[in-house]
């Protein structure tokens, strides 16, 4: 993402970020000169994994990863370009499930579109917690992430196969999503 400052960021797993060698750890990538240069300040949470990264406020950072201990997804915040990361919810737990080794994919609609920080964001991954990978599912939030109320969800594909969702705002009141269908 190009955040309000500037920045560029780029999530990415990493390893070794805390104290086991070999364990993947989310992180981000940041460029603060147009992408000359790229540091990775730290990791951002420990057994993570795939993760998306939005801007939720001016030079607010959300990070939402798959997190290798349980059902839901991980969420941490930074207001340093990821020098420190700071749960979201006191839990640091999300609403959100992950899934059985799939991506998912989060956009933050106001901000994306120019419109300040109004709290819309969107959320695709596929919404099963076991193998196989199916029901390719769209959720939408109104209050930066923190709720996502059964009545914002839309299930675009039931079948088996749904992977790798990206989303993108498409003019001012629209999302474009891209997904693997179950379909091939």
């Amino acid at each position: 993402i190009k955040m309000s400052t500037g920045a560029l960021i780029v999530p990415v797993i990493a390893y070794g970020g805390f104290r086991i060698e070999d364990e993947p750890c989310a992180a981000v990538i940041v460029s603060e000169d147009a992408g000359a240069t790229w540091t990775m300040p730290q990791a951002a949470f420990p057994n993570t994994t795939t993760s998306a990264v939005v801007e939720v406020g001016p030079g607010a950072l959300l990070l939402n990863m798959n997190d290798g201990r349980g059902a839901l997804r991980s969420e941490r915040t930074s207001l340093d370009l990821g020098r420190t990361w700071l749960p979201k919810r006191p839990s640091g737990i999300s609403e959100m499930h992950k899934s059985a080794g799939s991506d998912g994919a989060l956009v933050h609609l106001g901000r994306a579109r120019g419109k300040g920080w109004d709290a819309r964001m969107v959320f695709a991954n596929a919404a099963t917690e076991k193998r196989p990978i199916r029901r390719m599912l769209l959720k939408g939030s109104s209050d930066n992430g923190a709720h996502w109320p059964v009545e914002h969800r839309i299930l675009l594909d039931d079948g088996v196969g749904v992977d790798h969702p990206a989303l993108a705002p498409v003019g001012a009141s629209d999302v474009g999503v891209a997904y693997v269908s179950s379909t091939g």
